[in-house]
């Protein structure tokens, strides 16, 4: 196997978790969800990963009880349960492993000894302490983020890592902005609007509304329009580069849809983000991020039944996408 597809596999191990009879038993002792079984145990069952992939993990976040190779990520699955790092001979590998000593040894946070753990997804891990709290995402995670949220700087200042802290007031809008998938959607609403307040500059930037021309998209974007089959069909008026309104933001963009009944070829775009109308006095909108056209979306309907925050959410899990998340539709 390849490195690659060795850190794919040992990525789809790791987020297995949940299909275990040991978080079964742990989801009933806390109340929550129970997963159904039968399922296989799986604390001390092992696959062999690559030094690139010990390594990796190795630094993402200060190791437990680390004895030459051997490790215990800090960052835990569930109640004493995490992944253990180990090298026999020249070959890797990492298993789901307890941890009963995890409440004498707390995570060091910013604010203090971490009193309560919650891991929302691999490599982004929620702490609170007595006296506040925050979210430590990883390396590999912040490698993920759009670049103008990478070069956010938090609240306390410039961080030597690994990874980074993003405190629990404001900085935690970020990381929902950056994984909105891991969050509730009243979570990613209001991380919006928290980032616009909160540091508009690097919303702006992150929304493409600033450092970055939308403009420069729109010969592209008349160019994916006169190549669709119904769009280049327009002729009355024709699509031209006069179909393409700018909206100041997002509001606006959504009074356009909610007001409905227009032309075929009506184009509007805000950062960059396109939108154009594939059906005349209809509400089927094709949707171009950059320079890549991905999907079909009824912003109209959408509004009417679900309301204007349902369209807003669509719009910020676009924005929070990568392209090629997009292309596959996975935003």
């Amino acid at each position: 196997m390849t490195h690659e597809e060795i850190r794919k596999h040992h990525f789809e191990r790791l987020n297995s978790y949940r299909n275990s009879a040991e978080y079964a038993a742990y989801a009933r002792k806390i109340g929550d969800e129970v997963p159904d079984g039968p399922l296989p145990a799986f604390v001390g069952n092992r696959w062999e990963i690559d030094k690139a992939v010990h390594d990796e993990f190795l630094n993402v976040l200060p190791p437990l009880d680390r004895k030459g190779d051997t490790f215990f990520m800090s960052e835990f699955c569930f109640d004493d349960i995490t992944t253990k790092y180990s090298k026999e001979g020249d070959r890797y590998y990492c298993e789901f492993a307890r941890y009963p000593e995890r409440r004498k040894q707390p995570v060091e946070t910013p604010w203090g000894p971490a009193q309560h753990v919650h891991v929302i997804a691999p490599g982004i891990v929620s702490y609170s302490t007595a006296s506040h709290g925050g979210i430590h995402l990883s390396d590999a995670r912040l490698a993920e983020m759009p670049q103008a949220l990478q070069d956010f700087v938090p609240f306390g200042g410039p961080q030597r890592g690994p990874g980074r802290w993003f405190e629990e007031d404001c900085d935690w809008s970020v990381v929902a902005v950056a994984f909105p998938r891991f969050f509730t959607e009243d979570d990613v609403r209001q991380a919006h609007a928290t980032l616009k307040g909160y540091r508009p500059e690097v919303y702006r930037a992150f929304a493409g509304l600033r450092e970055e021309r939308p403009n420069r998209y729109l010969s592209r974007w008349l160019d994916i329009g006169k190549k669709n089959a119904w769009i280049r069909e327009a002729d009355d008026p024709p699509f031209n580069t006069r179909s393409f309104h700018e909206c100041k933001d997002d509001a606006e963009l959504l009074d356009k849809f909610t007001n409905g009944n227009w032309c075929l070829g009506q184009a509007f775009h805000v950062g960059d983000l396109c939108f154009i109308q594939q059906v005349d006095g209809g509400d089927e909108w094709l949707t171009i991020k950059q320079d890549v056209p991905f999907e079909s979306i009824s912003f109209g309907a959408i509004i009417r039944r679900e309301g204007r925050e349902a369209a807003q959410a669509i719009l910020d899990r676009i924005r929070s996408a990568t392209i090629e998340r997009c292309r596959s539709l996975d935003y």
